[in-house]
């Protein structure tokens, strides 16, 4: 059974692309050893979270060729959507698995 306490740490692994991405979903990691289900979020959180500054950085390179223009946008509402999806998922006591990072997090 997931609890009160896990589901919000979890929602905050995910929510903290806005605020501390990187940060929190490691201290997270640290701090809720015994559960699995904060461990999950947050492993898919810290990929995401890496996966979408990889995409924005390499956008940025583009933007002197003018597609990373279009390309930042297009990450940029991907990665809110993705997220606002997982933190409904996660409220739901579901796992959540972004689309681009799960293969990743799961050989791990």
């Amino acid at each position: 059974m997931v609890t009160t306490e896990d589901k919000i740490f979890a929602v905050l692994c995910h929510a903290s692309l806005f605020f501390f991405p990187f940060l929190l979903p490691v201290i997270l990691m640290m701090a809720k050893k015994n559960s699995p289900f904060v461990q999950h979020h947050a492993k898919e959180a810290f990929a995401f979270h890496l996966f979408s500054l990889v995409a924005v950085a390499v956008s940025a390179v583009l933007t002197l060729v003018l597609i990373g223009f279009l390309l930042i946008p297009l990450i940029s509402l991907f990665a809110f959507c993705a997220t606002i999806m997982a933190v409904i998922r996660t409220i739901g006591g579901q796992l959540y698995h972004y689309p681009v990072t799960s293969g990743i997090v799961h050989r791990h």
